[in-house]
């Protein structure tokens, strides 16, 4: 996803060995890297000057999954401290999987996959990470259009 600021941001998940998850940051006109972060990564969008960013680590000797929110500052490519949700909701959603942050309001909707295999939900969030509002969805929801 390009920042506005000339720079493309783009995600590697790594091999889940030996191979780290990494977001890039290029530099479109040098065509170069000129950063990157030692996150996950499985969806993100950038509003803004804030990249939102879905972390997905799988471990294949264990065969588990952690999930984690980041935010980072796109004018100084700056990896901000805490989440863009309080911690209190992180617990809420099973299987993040979809993103989006609305252009007027500056809300954050974050998909909830759970199992697959069930109903999902949808989640709102206020610019401050505070919960807003909840709604059920169809099987894998997944992606977010705003009217």
């Amino acid at each position: 996803a390009p920042d506005g600021n000339g720079h493309l941001y783009a995600s590697s998940r790594g091999n889940y060995k030996d191979v780290d998850p990494k977001l890039f940051v290029v530099d479109l006109q040098a065509r170069h890297v000129v950063d990157s972060f030692d996150i996950p990564v499985s969806k993100f969008v950038i509003a803004g000057e804030r990249a939102y960013i879905l972390g997905e680590r799988y471990f294949a000797e264990t065969k588990s999954t952690t999930y984690s929110y980041h935010l980072i500052d796109t004018r100084t490519r700056e990896l901000l401290d805490g989440s863009f949700i309080r911690k209190v909701h992180e617990r809420e959603i099973a299987v993040p999987y979809g993103i989006a942050v609305h252009p007027v309001t500056g809300n954050i909707y974050v998909t909830d996959a759970k199992t697959f295999d069930i109903a999902g939900k949808i989640l709102c969030f206020s610019p401050t990470g505070e919960k807003l509002a909840e709604r059920a969805t169809g099987v894998i929801p997944a992606h977010i259009a705003f009217r």
